[in-house]
C-alpha cells in the first residue's frame, strides 16, 4: 500500500491516479523545476524598487499648484491631469473673455475643487497612486 502525497489516502501500488483526490501518482522525474535565481538578480540593476509617493508632497502640490494639475501628474494620473488642466484653462479663458456671463464663479469653483482634493489627500489614509500603491 502506498500513500498519496496530496491527500494522504492509502491506495494500491498499481493505480496511476489517487482514488480520492484524482491526483496523478506517476512520478515526473523529467520535469524541470523553475530556478527563480536565474531570472531574478537583485544586484543586476534590472529590478525596479518601489518608491511610494508622499502624502505631504501630494497635498502641497494640490494646494499650491492644483490649477495646473501638478498633484495628479505626480501620482501618474495622466489622463485625469490633462483633463483637469484643460478644464482650468477653459474656465480661465471664459472668465476673462466673458466676465458678465461666467464671471469669476467658475474660477472659484475650480479653486475650491483643488482645496477639496488637497484635503482629500491629506486626511484620506486609503489614497492610492495610479499604480495602486498607498501613499506614505
Amino acid at each position: 500500500m502506498n500513500q498519496c502525497k496530496s491527500c494522504g489516502s492509502l491506495f494500491q501500488s498499481t493505480l496511476t491516479t489517487c482514488p480520492v483526490c484524482h491526483t496523478s501518482l506517476i512520478a515526473t522525474a523529467n520535469k524541470k523545476t523553475d530556478d527563480f535565481t536565474q531570472r531574478y538578480n537583485p544586484l543586476a540593476g534590472n529590478v525596479e524598487l518601489v518608491r511610494l509617493k508622499s502624502r505631504l508632497v501630494t497635498t502641497l502640490l494640490a494646494f499650491i499648484l492644483g490649477s495646473v494639475s501638478a498633484h495628479l501628474f505626480y501620482l501618474r494620473f495622466l489622463p485625469r491631469g490633462v483633463l483637469l488642466l484643460a478644464l482650468n484653462v477653459l474656465a480661465l479663458l471664459l472668465a476673462v473673455m466673458v466676465p458678465e456671463v461666467f464671471g469669476y464663479i467658475w474660477m472659484a469653483i475650480f479653486a475650491s475643487s483643488h482645496l477639496v482634493s488637497g484635503f482629500y489627500y491629506l486626511f484620506n489614509m486609503d489614497a492610492k497612486d495610479a499604480k495602486g500603491d498607498f501613499l506614505q
